[in-house]
């Protein structure tokens, strides 16, 4: 199936299918922080994909295991610091690994919504 729809996911379905994969990704000694992010971390009542966020040193092993996930029906981006794939319950889900200095600052941009991340430009 091509991967060419926005669709509109409960939370109720989203958060397990993240957390199954979260704990998949979390056992890996090269992930130190992973986080949820994007409309999911704001728990926004329909999300449209599921972002997370990890710091590592090492992300190339990470980025590997992610796109050979069981549930990975199709792989759209696969890079050394974010890719993107589509699992098998049809929903996009979007992996961003940066350097644990940047944690702080990538997690408030990666959670944050447009207009949010807008204003916060105009302010800096």
């Amino acid at each position: 199936m091509k991967w060419n729809t926005i669709i509109n996911i409960q939370l109720g379905v989203a958060l397990p299918i993240a957390k199954e994969i979260v704990d998949n990704l979390s056992q890996m000694k090269e992930v130190k922080k992973l986080s949820l992010a994007g409309s999911l971390r704001r728990k926004i009542e329909t999300v449209g994909d599921i972002d997370i966020l990890i710091t590592s040193r090492k992300p190339v092993k990470i980025m590997k295991k992610f796109t050979s996930l069981p549930q990975v029906s199709e792989i759209l981006a696969e890079g050394l610091t974010k890719s993107t794939i589509i699992i098998q319950e049809n929903i996009q889900v979007d992996l961003k690994i940066v350097n644990p200095l940047s944690y702080g600052a990538a997690l408030q941009y990666f959670t944050g919504s447009q207009e949010h991340n807008i204003k916060i430009r105009g302010l800096a």
